[in-house]
C-alpha cells in the first residue's frame, strides 16, 4: 500500500468492539473489499481497509453503508485476516464469559467448551435484551441469531459447525429431552440465574436437512412488571380491562398471534384480581408454565403422561376454585368444559389465536360452543399486538420519506386524521448506537377491547351475524385497535411505519365501526 497522508493507519487492537458492528458490512462483502468497521460515532461508521487506494471499491463501500457516513482508515492485511478468523472465539463472547450463569442445582453453566460457548451465548442474548435465540445449523457454521425489539438480528458469532450437535445435545440433557432422539421434534425448558435475575428457558428442537436447529425462549422473572397500568398505557383502557378481569364469573379471553404478549396480560390480569381479592383460591393450567405466581397453584400439561388440558380443566373443578386460568383454549372439548366453569360460577381466563376481538367470536363458533353457553359466558375479548417502540435516545419529529408516506397511508386508512399530522406530534427513531441505528427499542403493547352488553349477549345467544353485533356497540363498550394505535402515534409512543405493523392491509381495517 503506498502512503497516503489524509489515511491513518491502525492497528485492530485498539479497536475491541469492532465485531459488534459486522452487521453494517455483509461479510461477503468484507471479503470482496477486504474492509471492516471498527468504530461508529455520531452517525460515522470507521471503516479500516488493506487497500483503502482503490477509489472503486471506496465509493461501492460508501453505497453500502449509507445513510452512515464513511470514516476511512488503513489496516494491515495480517490483522484483517485476524477479525475474519475471530468467530465463536470472537471478543463480544470472550467477555460475556466473564459472567457464568448458574443453574437451578446451585452449579454454574460451564468448564467444559460446549457449556462455556453456550453459556456466553445465552449471557450475551439476556444482556441484549433477547426474548428469544436461534441457534441454526448451516453449511460449515453454527449461525446464532437473536430476536431484538420482535426482529431476527443475525450475530457475528459464527460457531464452527462441528459443535452444533454437541451444543444440542447439552441443551437436551438440561431440558431434559431424549439426548438419542434427532429425527423428531422435542421442547423442554430449563432455568438459570445471571446475578439477581432468573430466566426460565423453553427448548425446542427441530431437525432440518444440515442437522438440528434449537429455539431458546427467554423468559425473565419479573422482567416486564405483571401491572395493566403498566401494560396499557391508555388509562381508560386500562380500567376497561381491569373490569373484564374482576368479573366475579364468567369468562374473558385475550387474543392475538404468537408471541404477541397475550400470557403477559393474562397474568397482569391475574395479579389485578389476587390484589381485589387475596382470599380466593386461583389455579392456572398451562402448556408450559411461564412465571411463577406466588399466589396460584400452577398445573404444567404434560401430553406424555396423559395431562392433557381437558383431563385437567375437569380435574380442577372440583378443587373449590374461584379463578381458572386456561393457557389457551385449543379444541373441542376443551372449550367445552371451560365455557360450562364459566357459567356455574368460576371466573375463567383463557387466550385464542384470533386477529381481533370478533374474530374470537367466529373461532368460538368453530368450536362448537352453542350460543346460548356463549351469550351465558362471555364478558369479553381482548386483542392485541406488540409494536415496535421508539428509542428515546434519538426520538425526532417524522422527517424520513418512509414515516411520512407510513403516515400518509394511515391518514387514508383513517387511523390518523389531517390534524394529527398538521399538528408535529408524531415522532420517529433516527437511529443510534443505543437502538443499533434502527430507531425503534423495545416493544409496546397496542390493545382492542370488547366488552360484551346485555344487549350484544342476547344478540349472540340468538345467532345473530356479525354486522348486527357490530350494530349494537355503545360507547364505552368496545375500543377499536385504530383507536388504541392512534393514541400511541400522537403521544409520541410509536412512529407511523411501526402502527402500520398493527394494520397489515387495507381489508384489516374496520371502518363501520
Amino acid at each position: 500500500m503506498q502512503g497516503d497522508p489524509g489515511i491513518s493507519f491502525v492497528r485492530l487492537e485498539d479497536f475491541p468492539k469492532a465485531q459488534a458492528l459486522r452487521k453494517h458490512i455483509p461479510e461477503k462483502i468484507e471479503r470482496l473489499c477486504r474492509a471492516m468497521p471498527l468504530a461508529l460515532d455520531s452517525g460515522t461508521l470507521t471503516v479500516g481497509m488493506v487497500d483503502p487506494q482503490d477509489a472503486a471499491t471506496r465509493h461501492f463501500l460508501e453505497q453500502v453503508i449509507h445513510p452512515l457516513r464513511m470514516d476511512l482508515v488503513a489496516i494491515a492485511e495480517a490483522d484483517f485476516d485476524k477479525f475474519l478468523r475471530s468467530e465463536a472465539t470472537g471478543p463480544e463472547l470472550e467477555a460475556s464469559k466473564e459472567s457464568a450463569l448458574v443453574l437451578d442445582d446451585g452449579e454454574p453453566l460451564g468448564g467444559s467448551e460446549i457449556d462455556n460457548l453456550l453459556s456466553a451465548v445465552i449471557v450475551k442474548a439476556i444482556r441484549s435484551g433477547a426474548s428469544d435465540l436461534h441457534l441454526e445449523p448451516r453449511k460449515g457454521t453454527f449461525q446464532v441469531r437473536m430476536r431484538i425489539d420482535g426482529n431476527l438480528v443475525e450475530t457475528t458469532d459464527q460457531i464452527n459447525s462441528e459443535l452444533g450437535p454437541r451444543i444440542a445435545s447439552r441443551l437436551k440433557v438440561l431440558s431434559d429431552l431424549d439426548i438419542t432422539e434427532r429425527r423428531a421434534p422435542q421442547d423442554g425448558s430449563f432455568a438459570v440465574r445471571l446475578g439477581t435475575r432468573e430466566i426460565n428457558i423453553r427448548v425446542a428442537t427441530l431437525p432440518t436437512n444440515l442437522g438440528e436447529k434449537v429455539a431458546l425462549r427467554l423468559i425473565e422473572e419479573g422482567g416486564v412488571p405483571l401491572d395493566l397500568n403498566h401494560l396499557v398505557v391508555i388509562k381508560p383502557v386500562a380500567l376497561m380491562m381491569r373490569d373484564l378481569f374482576l368479573q366475579p364469573s364468567g369468562l374473558t379471553l385475550v387474543t392475538g398471534p404468537t408471541g404477541s404478549g397475550k400470557t403477559t396480560t393474562l397474568y397482569a390480569g391475574l395479579h389485578a384480581f389476587w390484589d381485589a381479592h387475596p382470599v380466593r383460591n386461583v389455579v392456572t393450567i398451562e402448556d408450559p408454565i411461564d412465571i411463577r405466581l406466588p399466589f396460584a397453584n400452577q398445573v404444567a400439561v404434560h401430553e406424555g403422561s396423559g395431562l392433557t388440558f381437558a383431563r385437567i380443566l375437569r380435574s380442577v373443578l372440583r378443587q373449590d376454585l374461584d379463578v381458572l386460568l386456561v393457557g389457551e383454549i385449543r379444541d373441542v372439548e376443551s372449550a367445552a368444559i371451560a365455557f360450562e366453569a364459566a357459567t356455574t360460577g368460576h371466573l375463567v381466563l383463557s387466550s385464542l389465536h384470533t386477529h381481533s376481538a370478533f374474530d374470537a367470536l367466529a373461532r368460538i363458533r368453530s368450536l362448537e360452543v352453542e350460543p346460548y353457553m356463549v351469550g351465558a359466558a362471555l364478558r369479553g375479548v381482548i386483542s392485541q399486538r406488540l409494536l415496535p417502540g421508539i428509542c428515546l435516545e434519538c426520538r425526532g419529529p417524522v422527517d424520513s420519506d418512509r414515516e411520512r408516506e407510513a403516515a400518509k397511508e394511515l391518514c387514508d386508512r383513517r387511523i390518523l386524521a389531517g390534524d394529527d399530522l398538521a399538528s408535529g406530534a408524531l415522532r420517529a427513531g433516527a437511529g443510534c448506537p443505543a437502538c443499533r441505528e434502527s430507531g425503534v427499542r423495545g416493544r409496546v403493547a397496542a390493545y382492542e377491547v370488547l366488552s360484551i352488553s346485555p344487549k350484544m349477549r342476547a344478540l349472540i345467544e340468538s345467532g345473530s351475524p356479525d354486522h348486527a353485533l357490530r350494530s349494537a356497540i355503545r360507547e364505552g363498550e368496545f375500543v377499536p385497535m385504530e383507536s388504541y394505535v392512534r393514541s400511541l402515534l400522537v403521544d409520541g409512543i410509536i412512529s407511523p411505519s411501526s402502527a402500520l405493523a398493527a394494520f397489515p392491509s387495507p381489508a384489516s381495517v374496520r371502518s363501520d365501526v
